[in-house]
């Protein structure tokens, strides 16, 4: 009984700790032309990413659209995903003391450094496929 219990636990565990994405699949989609159902997977994968992780469900639809010339919408997922890093960014006392007392995923994912610049970068690279060079700057 106690070893089921423990494989009931460990697979739980394993299953909530798994990434939202297979991104080898993904990107396999995008190479072999399915970009709609690369797009659609990222989509439909959305609540697996969880209220913590927002931030990286709106960049990877960004690069999904993004890398399937999608590039309107590759910006709205960009421009989105920008106010939410700069809104996260500006971290909260509370939030900040029970990721210390508890663990760091109780609050919201803000990006890292990098993340945040290439979400300009990718964001301006998508306004120059679009021919503006206005949106780029």
């Amino acid at each position: 009984m106690l070893m089921r219990l423990t494989v009931i636990v460990l697979v739980a565990i394993a299953v909530a700790c798994a990434p939202p994405l297979d991104y080898p699949a993904l990107y396999g989609q995008i190479q072999s032309g399915k970009c709609d159902e690369a797009v659609q997977y990222v989509q439909d994968a959305e609540q697996g990413y969880g209220r913590n992780q927002r931030l990286l469900y709106l960049m990877d639809m960004a690069r999904a659209n993004m890398l399937c010339g999608r590039y309107e919408q590759a910006n709205a997922f960009f421009g989105r995903a920008d106010l939410l890093a700069e809104e996260l960014w500006t971290k909260s006392l509370s939030a900040e003391a029970a990721s210390f007392l508890l663990n760091d995923y109780t609050r919201p994912y803000a990006g890292e450094d990098f993340e945040r610049a290439l979400i300009n970068l990718n964001s301006a690279l998508s306004y120059l496929a679009l021919g503006d060079l206005e949106g780029a700057q």
